[in-house]
This record gives structure tokens, C-alpha cells and sequence, in this order.
């Protein structure tokens, strides 16, 4: 029997959708699962060193999280070639046989592609990606800080109405009239705050017109970017909750709260953007650097700033992520390489004995944990609390950012005897070769 399922703390679209798979359909398979309590753990981190198969053994199943049958993270450094192109709820599901479900089929390949690709939407219109299950995760990220168990059960009170949705598509449904009634209920009830800047709401009464007077182009019309809008989920909810209106009610203010909390904090982040960040261009690509609590300047750093490699830190954690656009003057760049010299950077600040050998690995080294995907760098995360915060001031992962580009730049000199070695080592293993 299992008593528990574990998941990485600020769940992401991948988790929800895993716990919510496993909640509904995994209890012949995995006996207790219907009713098991969810416990959050620093992403990378099981209780006491144990591995996945360890915990099943003691009934608890990791999902999303150690590397285990239901996760695609690397393991010591090692990345199962397998789950490249895998997420955790795609195992899920195709453990439970629901890749092949027609109603939820779609929704868990969304969430693969949204994990192994970040994907959002095929459309090139704002207006369609705001009502988008995307931004709603994002607001709800912003609501839900701090709060794991939270943002999971609102998370999983939106999902579980598209497959809803899917089943029902075909019929004849008003959605424009169910919408605009929750939606101007919402705004009567809804008290503004007046340290929000009115623009913040610009793009919603943009797609709240479109809605009123072509109600049919508020929606992106690509199927996977149907499934996951504002529309399906109001759809899904009127019949999973048998045409009760209150309870739909419900559903729809929890995403319009969701989407309103993220654009107010964009308009916040581009205010903060203009008066905080740092930007260089380097070989035709842009590199910014910025400091700010407010997690929304990263996308404000590319939006605004045309930034293809952002360096983020959060001063409140000391959070710091490094971010690479996948397309652009960065395509081909190697961020293992960058990889290694801030990991060498933190042995010099931390004082620690360096690994040679492991510089360039991906998982987590020296405190730095490098994404499979070749496209995050980071150390510490809502998704990972258990950590200690980087010592390399902004500024200095900067340099070493601007030297990894051009040799018009130099390494920073604190780091200077601790590379030359590094240098060393790594001629060293080309003669063995």
C-alpha cells in the first residue's frame, strides 16, 4: 500500500499533471495512491539519501522527482538517453495506460512537449497565449509562493476539467456567454490595487474585446493550443460539475486570478527591468544581468532587452539561474563550457576542492545543476530550497559569461591560478587521449 506520493516543491505543469494521473487512474496498479498524502521535496533531494525504488518499498512514489521510473533528471550525472524526450507524466501515463486515451492523451503530450521543449503555444499572438493554461501556471507560481500544496490543488482543479473538454468538444456550447458572465462577475467582485499600473491590464481588455465582438478569434485555433485555453477549461468545468454555474464559478476565478497576478507582475517586471538591468551585446548576442525578487524579469529581459543569455539572481534566496535562448546568435553555444568555469568560480569562492572531471556534467556539481537540455544553469530554485546560495557576485558571472563569448575579454582574476590549472588538467587528458 502506499501511504504517500512525493513530488518537487512549486510544482510545475509535469508534477500536477503526475500526481493528478496517478490520484485518478493509478490505484489498481499502485494500491493507496487515490488517497495518499502528497509530500514536497527540494527537487534532487530524497529523504535520507534513499533512491526511488528504496522509498516504493516503504510506500512512497516519487513522481517528477529522484531520477526514479517517473522522472527523466539525471542520476549522479547520468542522463537516460531514453527520457530525453520524455516527461514524468508521459511515463506516468504510459504506465497506466492513458497515452492512449483519447480525452487525455492530448493533454499529457502538451505537457511533455511543455517540459522537454518549452512549449506554450504554436501561436504568434499574445492575446491567445494570456488565456493560455501557461500564463495561468505562471500566476499561479506568483499566488501560491511558498505554498506547494496549494498551487498543486489549483493546479489539478484546472487540469482535470480539459480532458472534460476533449470529451465534449463536439457539442454546440455558448462559451461566449458563459464567459462573459464569470468574467464580469469577476472584475464587479475583484477590488484593484492601486500600486498596479493601469497598463497592466491592456492585453486582457484587448482579448476581452476580441472576445465580445469575434468571440471565435480569442481562441488560438491549433488544436493542442484549443485544449489548454481559457474556453476548454470553462467548457470541461460546466460538465464536470454537471452545469452548476457556481461551482464553474469557481474554476474560472481561480484562472482569472491566475492570468490578472501575472500580468500585474510583468507590468512590474518591466518597470523593474528598465531601471535595474544590465545588458552587453557580445558577438551579436545579448547578455543581461539582473538582481530582482521578481522572477518576471527574466521574461522581461527577453522581451524588452532582446536578451539570449540572461543571468538572474534572487536577492531575497539568493536564487540564481543562467538562461539561454534556444534560437539565435546562442544556437550552438555550449553552456557545459560556461558550466564548468562557474562551477570552478564556486570552489574558489567556497573554498572547496574541485572535480575536475565533472565540470562539464550535467545534474548537479559543485551546487550547480545544468538541465539536460543544454539551455539552464542554476543554483537553488522555488523548485529546489535546499541549497546554499552561490557566492560569485553578479557582476563576476558576468565576466566569466562575457569571456566564455569573446576573448576580447578576460577571465576574472580571483579565478585566474584555479582556471590555469583547470587549463592544465585538460591538456593534460587531450595527451592521454
Amino acid at each position: 500500500m502506499f501511504h504517500t506520493i512525493l513530488t518537487h516543491e512549486s510544482p510545475d505543469l509535469d508534477a500536477i499533471m503526475s500526481v493528478l494521473l496517478m490520484r485518478k487512474f493509478g490505484e489498481e496498479k499502485f494500491p493507496g495512491v487515490s488517497t495518499a498524502k502528497i509530500d514536497f521535496a527540494s527537487a534532487g533531494k530524497l529523504p535520507d539519501g534513499k533512491s526511488p525504488a528504496e522509498l516504493e518499498e516503504e510506500g512512497i512514489l516519487c513522481l517528477d522527482i529522484g531520477g526514479g521510473r517517473f522522472d527523466t533528471h539525471p542520476v549522479a550525472n547520468q542522463v537516460d538517453k531514453n527520457k530525453r524526450e520524455r516527461s514524468a507524466s508521459d511515463l506516468v501515463g504510459e504506465e497506466l495506460g492513458l497515452i492512449y486515451d483519447e480525452n487525455w492523451a492530448p493533454l499529457i503530450e502538451y505537457a511533455r512537449l511543455q517540459d522537454t521543449q518549452g512549449y506554450s503555444l504554436s501561436s504568434k499572438e499574445y492575446i491567445h497565449h494570456l488565456v493560455s493554461i501557461h500564463t495561468m501556471l505562471l500566476g499561479l507560481d506568483i499566488i501560491y509562493s511558498g505554498d506547494s500544496e496549494g498551487k498543486l490543488q489549483a493546479g489539478m482543479s484546472i487540469l482535470e476539467c480539459i480532458p472534460v473538454y476533449v470529451e465534449n468538444k463536439a457539442k454546440n456550447f455558448n462559451f461566449k456567454e458563459l464567459l462573459t458572465q464569470m468574467i464580469d462577475r469577476y472584475t464587479f467582485e475583484s477590488e484593484p490595487d492601486p500600486e498596479i499600473p493601469d497598463s497592466a491590464y491592456d492585453n486582457f481588455n484587448k482579448w476581452y474585446q476580441r472576445l465580445n465582438l469575434k468571440p471565435k478569434e480569442a481562441f488560438a485555433t491549433e488544436e493542442l493550443d484549443d485544449m489548454v485555453s481559457l474556453k476548454s477549461i470553462a467548457i470541461g468545468a460546466f460538465y464536470l460539475n454537471n452545469k452548476d454555474r457556481e461551482k464553474v464559478y469557481e474554476v474560472i476565478s481561480l484562472c482569472l486570478k491566475a492570468i490578472f497576478t501575472r500580468e500585474e507582475q510583468w507590468a512590474l517586471a518591466i518597470k523593474e527591468f528598465a531601471e535595474k538591468a544590465v545588458s552587453k551585446k557580445i558577438n551579436k548576442a545579448m547578455i543581461t544581468h539582473i538582481a530582482s525578487e521578481n522572477g518576471m524579469v527574466i521574461k522581461a529581459s527577453r522581451y524588452k532587452g532582446k536578451g539570449d543569455l540572461i543571468i538572474y539572481r534572487d536577492p531575497k534566496t539568493g536564487a540564481t539561474s543562467i538562461l539561454r535562448r534556444q534560437k539565435g546568435p546562442l544556437e550552438n553555444f555550449q553552456l557545459k563550457e560556461l558550466a564548468a568555469k562557474i562551477r570552478l568560480a564556486e570552489c574558489v569562492e567556497q573554498e572547496e576542492e574541485t572535480d575536475f572531471e565533472k565540470l562539464e556534467a550535467e545534474g548537479t556539481v559543485h551546487g550547480w545543476f545544468l538541465h539536460q537540455s543544454g539551455n539552464l544553469l542554476i543554483k537553488g530554485s522555488p523548485k529546489a530550497t535546499d541549497f546554499v546560495p552561490s557566492k560569485i557576485p553578479l557582476e563576476q558571472l558576468a565576466k566569466i559569461t562575457y569571456y566564455q563569448l569573446s576573448e576580447n575579454f578576460s577571465f576574472p582574476s580571483k579565478y585566474g591560478i584555479a582556471y590555469m590549472n583547470y587549463q592544465r588538467w585538460m591538456l593534460q587528458q587531450k595527451f592521454k587521449k
